[in-house]
This record gives C-alpha cells, structure tokens and sequence, in this order.
C-alpha cells in the first residue's frame, strides 16, 4: 500500500517537472524578439549603441539587425517602422 501512494506521488510529481520546465510561453519567451518602434533621429548604429549586450562587436549587431529585419545596405529606417532586435 504504502509502495503504491509513493509511486503515485513519484509520477505526480514527475508529470509536473515536465509541464514546469517544458511550458511553452517559457519557450516563446527565449525565442521570441524585441520589437522595436522606430523614432525620429535613430539610426542602426545608434540602436546598436542602445541594445546591443556589453562587450559585443556593434558592426555584428548592426548586420544582425539587417538580417533580421530583411534591410539592404541603401535602406534607411522611418519613424513609425517596427524592427526585431536580435536575441543572444
């Protein structure tokens, strides 16, 4: 009897270390972008400055941030235009 009620709380307890560590807005929220809503006066160069991580080469930001965003080399960026930045 006893064997039975700790395996019961085995597999509970189990069943919920799959649904805490396999949630899917856990999942969403690591893969998901920042979206970011273009101002007057910014430039790439200068939301790299602004939201790349300490120690990070910004020409590789700003390229990721290109990439991201589907932006040519002549593309300037609008005020009002929303941009992904990009994740670790």
């Amino acid at each position: 009897m006893v064997f039975k009620i700790l395996s019961l709380a085995g597999c509970v307890l189990i069943i919920l270390a799959v649904i805490f560590f396999v949630s899917p807005t856990r999942a969403a929220d690591k893969t998901a972008p920042e979206v970011y809503v273009v101002e007057r006066g910014d430039t790439l160069w200068g939301l790299a400055e602004r939201f790349a991580p300490t120690n990070t080469d910004l020409r590789q930001y700003v390229f990721r941030l290109r990439k991201l965003n589907e932006l040519h080399k002549s593309v300037l960026i609008q005020p009002g235009q929303r941009l992904y930045l990009p994740t670790r």
